[in-house]
């Protein structure tokens, strides 16, 4: 697989074959002269397409779950400790181009968890609605955000969950 040019993927093949010039509509329905070298091309395409897939919606969570957590620090300041870890537990697209985000925001503590949410969920929702506007603008799509805050206590001692969260070994 080579790249994109106008909505039609080049595909080079190693062994005795020809390059292939597909649009995305010819690749998706079936060729009435389907033998096993198109089907294999098929298939390696979107294999290679699924992992780029992959690929890009980790790192996208993982500039999300940055987003958010800077907008944490930011906002509260000095008021909880940088106990706080981000995790994206759900990244989907709508039909409409929505993007649809559930995100859980661990701390430490029980008082924590309140200093988070703030009076009526005031401060939780100013958090939101910054990284919201951070993420729209870095995907280039409409956005929907839900915040969770949940305390897991000792976190930061255990190296699983260190690693689970994105932190890298020290």
């Amino acid at each position: 697989f080579t790249g994109f040019r106008d909505g039609s993927a080049l595909i080079e093949c190693r062994k005795d074959c020809r390059v292939i010039f597909m649009r995305y509509d010819q690749i998706t329905k079936r060729c009435e002269n389907a033998c096993a070298c198109h089907s294999q091309v098929v298939t390696n395409l979107f294999q290679l397409l699924s992992k780029k897939s992959l690929h890009l919606s980790r790192r996208v969570e993982v500039l999300a779950c940055r987003s958010i957590r800077e907008k944490l620090l930011w906002n509260l300041e000095r008021e909880i400790p940088h106990g706080t870890a981000v995790e994206v537990t759900k990244f989907s697209e709508r039909d409409n181009g929505i993007i649809d985000m559930d995100v859980t925001i661990y701390c430490e503590k029980e008082s924590h968890k309140g200093i988070i949410i703030g009076k009526r969920g005031a401060m939780l929702k100013e958090i939101g609605q910054q990284a919201r506007a951070d993420i729209e603008r870095m995907l280039d799509a409409k956005v929907f955000l839900e915040l969770w805050v949940k305390v897991k206590e000792g976190w930061r001692n255990n190296q699983y969950q260190m690693r689970n969260f994105g932190y890298e070994d020290q």
